[in-house]
């Protein structure tokens, strides 16, 4: 056998276990030998490039002003609001880059009158303490007509705190519920059309409240 068919592999270093050259005739050993120089010409390591998660969708899902709040949408909203949350358990929430709370009230309601920032921010900058904190203020500042950015920011919220409650929570979130029922009242009395989107904001606090937080009599 020549010396070339048993030297030392250039790039690993090692000689072959089985030595094959060119001359060797049989089927087995010439698809062994392709398989080696296919080999040698790649590259010695590959990579395979990890797929990036898929961004969970948290948006509100809002109806246009043409279309009446039904026992559909309520359906659908309660679909989408259980969905996101099954896909936000199996996510990992990676620190935003700012992890600021406003330290005052004046401050929170002025960070509240712009869009809420993703999702993470709930999970990783703010702790349970701050979100009830936040419903509080919020139940405070709810009116017959609301931005469109408290929605969203209701709607993260809400994302973001499971449904085991202790008592005080239990009664912060009832609070929000209690609120929304009496300003739904108004909205019907009102003698000016109020927005659809004070009107879906109302109906999915109390959706929300009353069906995934168990506050049935809400919605009596």
């Amino acid at each position: 056998m020549s010396d070339d068919s048993v030297g030392e592999d250039s790039t690993y270093g090692q000689t072959p276990a089985l030595p094959l050259n060119s001359d060797t005739l049989d089927e087995v050993s010439q698809y062994l030998l392709s398989v080696r120089t296919e080999a040698s010409e790649g590259p010695i390591v590959s990579f395979i490039k990890r797929e990036e998660e898929e961004e969970v969708n948290t948006s509100y899902p809002v109806e246009s002003q043409s279309e009446g709040v039904s026992n559909v949408w309520f359906d659908k909203v309660l679909e989408e609001f259980l969905f996101i949350k099954q896909q936000l358990q199996s996510t990992r929430h990676i620190p935003v880059s700012d992890t600021s709370i406003p330290a005052t009230t004046s401050e929170w309601r002025k960070f509240l009158l712009e869009e809420p920032p993703e999702i993470s921010y709930f999970f990783t900058a703010m702790n349970r303490q701050d979100n009830f904190k936040l419903l509080a203020h919020i139940t405070r500042w709810l009116s017959i007509t609301s931005r469109p950015t408290l929605s969203q920011w209701i709607w993260k919220l809400f994302l973001r705190i499971d449904n085991t409650l202790d008592a005080n929570e239990t009664s912060t979130i009832r609070d929000l519920g209690k609120k929304a029922l009496k300003i739904k009242a108004k909205q019907s009395e009102s003698e000016t059309e109020v927005d659809s989107i004070s009107k879906y904001t109302v109906d999915m606090i109390l959706i929300i409240i009353g069906k995934y937080f168990g506050q049935l009599d809400l919605l009596s």
